[in-house]
């Protein structure tokens, strides 16, 4: 029993963060891509990538962060029938900054590069985007909570 659950936590930990060096890897090899091919070739404009484009990699990565801080085992029941407020309303913030970073990437997708000619650069953004946003629940919610440290 002990063996199945350090496995499971082993490669949940290994798939979530696989997903999220890939999430970060696709923005940085579209971003690398349009500076040495896409610009200069197909006479992209400059503003085809700027900061916007990084936002919701920026909120995924803080979202991600912000859930996998907080054990879950410290959101179970204490001797007094409650969990503290704190804590919930935490969790309520944390999983709010990490469907932002999603919902974020897909409205910068329709906003700004729906229906254009490098339209391509949305769509890694936003598959970036869900790969942070996959990462995070796997992390979360694969690892089971005895494996986890409770502060």
């Amino acid at each position: 029993m002990g063996s199945a659950i350090a496995t499971r936590s082993k490669y949940a930990s290994y798939a979530s963060g696989v997903l999220f060096g890939a999430g970060w890897w696709l923005l940085i090899d579209i971003l690398v891509y349009f500076n040495k091919i896409g610009k200069p070739k197909d006479n992209e404009p400059n503003d085809a990538i700027n900061f916007t484009t990084f936002i919701p990699g920026i909120i995924g990565t803080i979202g991600f962060f912000l859930v996998n801080v907080l054990p879950r085992n410290s959101l179970n029941i204490n001797q007094e029938n409650t969990i503290s407020s704190g804590k919930s309303l935490y969790i309520i913030f944390a999983f709010t900054v990490t469907f932002a970073g999603l919902i974020s990437g897909f409205w910068i997708l329709f906003d700004k590069y729906t229906g254009e000619a490098y339209g391509k650069y949305g769509v890694f953004m936003v598959m970036q985007s869900l790969c942070i946003f996959l990462s995070t629940f796997i992390f979360r919610f694969g690892r089971p909570m005895t494996t986890e440290s409770s502060f």
